[in-house]
């Protein structure tokens, strides 16, 4: 048998691998701190330049929701700009 041969999943047991080991969308879920995951981010960003969110959710294998929060900390901290609409949590507060 050829072990370079990649393993291939079948869509059958796509399910029993994700009850298997989850993938985390959370970040506590991942043990990973909030600070952490931002240096990772900002590494990211620092060598790709401008990234939207699938690119950037790619590059550092993590969940859209969690990275979405992880830049959200950021973008609160005035740490990180992000070019689109904002969402409810990261637009500036009213007068």
């Amino acid at each position: 048998m050829d072990s370079a041969r990649k393993a291939t999943i079948t869509p059958l047991a796509l399910p029993r691998l994700q009850k298997l080991a989850p993938r985390p969308v959370r970040l506590p879920d991942t043990g990973l701190s909030e600070t952490f995951v931002a240096d990772l981010l900002s590494k990211h960003l620092l060598q790709g330049g401008v990234l939207p969110m699938a690119e950037l959710t790619n590059r550092v294998a993590r969940a859209g929701p969690l990275v979405e929060s992880v830049i959200n900390f950021k973008r609160r901290a005035a740490r990180l700009e992000v070019r689109g609409p904002p969402t409810a949590d990261t637009a500036p507060p009213q007068p």
